[in-house]
């Protein structure tokens, strides 16, 4: 077909990832480059070249596109402007992710007489562009989708097979492993590495009631480096940490996850620090939570069905209730939970009999054991003579190094890299000791909280009636009062 003028060209480079992934298989450079060469090869010139560097193009409407990536809002500007002729694209998916956005591409492109698309995957004869031509693009924009889906399905596939037959986590060991390969290079389990101290010691301040910015502060003064490279920890990682069921054996991918502990690698809790991870993660999801206008079960009073704080509301009569606060828009957890009213007396009632009821000989002193079925302090105190003795292990393989090297059994820059180590492990070694003493600072003790627990039990009629309500509900926080709800009436009042 002769023209009067050469073709404008425009040139549409896309990637979906800075590192190229693996389906990437051309990056932006030769996409231009390519765009180019065609270019020369029909005697026209480029006018403009749109970029989408590294930047996912899964969206459906081209108003959120436009929003997204500059490259959709310069290219339709372009075409207002009527710069080009041609619109070169490498593959139908570089226009976008899904054959909706590509079609709209294709659709604004052309909507134009005598300007038109061009991909390389799918060449037609430039300005013969057929209705059949005008197709392909789109088959080949559902044959993308198809493909994708297919891979997300046999990625998950595999992962769920990881996890329910092998035992293995995903691709990435949690912190404080590395995994461990057999003779093929593939993955046969996993074992501990350096980190792992590190996860311990959060395991220690975690049931300890420390808050994640001071653990986050503690750890980031510790010896111990950042995971992945790292500069240094943060509060995001820590709770990663402390919410991962792998340092207890238990494999998770998604939802799916193993039932049994995983024998693939070993496990960093046991049973019992286990089950204390896990309440004080419920612990810590109920409270503290105290805010202006609360009532005085607020973060005390719990939905029985589904877990949620109940919040206060006020009847037409005056009097005050108590409703799950999820029951209108938790439609995530298989449907809304029910609206659980209950009167906030009841409430009251039921934890000033459950409050009379502690001040019985021995129930007391049995829900504290219970609350603390085996204090952190024993482990606390064996892992600190530990280090302590290897600290001293290392003091005498130094006084050692220094006799070789008096009689002349050592050279000297061999004894100084050896000495080097053993100085840098001992420092980090004498630094967990340091902040392992700093854990076993006196606590307080059991008849201290017992007289605390027994004082509130005393005052709770003066205090329910007299105090502010944000008050009453900080004082019964701190007691570890708790209340269960199911169907408008009280099912449990016990100490969390």
């Amino acid at each position: 077909m002769s023209r009067d003028r050469p073709w404008r060209v425009a040139i549409w480079c896309a990637v979906s990832s800075p590192d190229q992934a693996d389906e990437e298989k051309i990056s932006l450079a030769d996409q231009e480059r390519r765009g180019r060469d065609f270019a020369k090869l029909i005697d026209g010139h480029v006018v403009a070249v749109f970029r989408v560097p590294g930047i996912s193009r899964r969206l459906i409407f081209w108003q959120d596109a436009e929003a997204t990536i500059a490259a959709y809002r310069e290219l339709r500007e372009a075409c207002e402007a009527d710069t080009f002729d041609l619109l070169w694209a490498y593959d139908t998916d570089r226009l976008g992710r899904t054959s909706a956005l590509s079609s709209q591409v294709v659709e604004l492109v052309e909507s134009r007489p005598g300007r038109e698309v061009f991909v390389s995957t799918a060449p037609h004869p430039v300005g013969q562009k057929t209705i059949a031509h005008r197709y392909a693009p789109m088959f080949q924009g559902v044959r993308s989708d198809e493909e994708q889906r297919r891979r997300v399905e046999k990625h998950r596939t595999g992962m769920q097979n990881r996890v329910a037959n092998l035992g293995l986590p995903g691709p990435r060991w949690p912190v404080g492993y590395v995994a461990v390969r057999d003779e093929r290079g593939r993955c046969a389990g996993g074992a501990f590495d350096e980190l792992i101290g590190a996860v311990q010691l959060l395991t220690d301040w975690f049931l300890a009631g420390l808050s994640y910015r001071e653990m986050t502060r503690r750890i980031n003064e510790s010896a111990y480096p950042a995971p992945a490279n790292g500069k240094r920890w943060y509060s995001s990682a820590v709770r990663r940490i402390l919410a991962n069921d792998h340092y207890a054996g238990y494999v998770r991918w998604g939802s799916h996850h193993n039932e049994v502990a995983s024998s693939r690698f070993p496990a960093l809790w046991d049973e019992e620090i286990y089950s204390r991870v896990i309440a004080e993660r419920r612990r810590r999801a109920r409270g503290p939570y105290v805010h202006r206008g609360g009532g005085p079960y607020t973060g005390i009073a719990f939905c029985a069905r589904c877990g949620a704080r109940m919040t206060r509301r006020r009847a037409g009569s005056g009097r005050w209730f108590l409703r799950c606060g999820t029951h209108t828009f938790r439609k995530d957890r298989g449907g809304r939970c029910h609206p659980n009213n209950i009167p906030q007396e009841d409430v009251t009632r039921a934890v000033r009999a459950f409050l009379t009821g502690l001040a019985e000989e021995d129930v007391l002193d049995r829900l504290l054991a219970e609350r603390q079925p085996a204090s952190s302090r024993a482990r606390l105190e064996a892992r600190l003579a530990q280090e302590q003795a290897a600290v001293e292990g290392l003091a005498l393989r130094q006084q050692r190094l220094d006799v070789a090297l008096e009689m002349g059994k050592m050279a000297v820059d061999r004894y100084r890299a050896r000495d080097d180590a053993l100085v840098a492990e001992r420092a980090m070694r004498q630094r967990i000791v340091a902040e392992l003493q700093q854990e076993l600072q006196p606590e307080p003790s059991l008849d201290a909280q017992r007289a605390a627990i027994l004082a509130l039990c005393e005052s709770f009629p003066e205090l329910i009636t007299g105090a502010e309500p944000a008050t009453v509900a900080r004082v019964l926080q701190a007691a570890g009062v708790v209340v269960l709800v199911e169907d408008g009436a009280v099912v449990a009042v016990d100490l969390g």
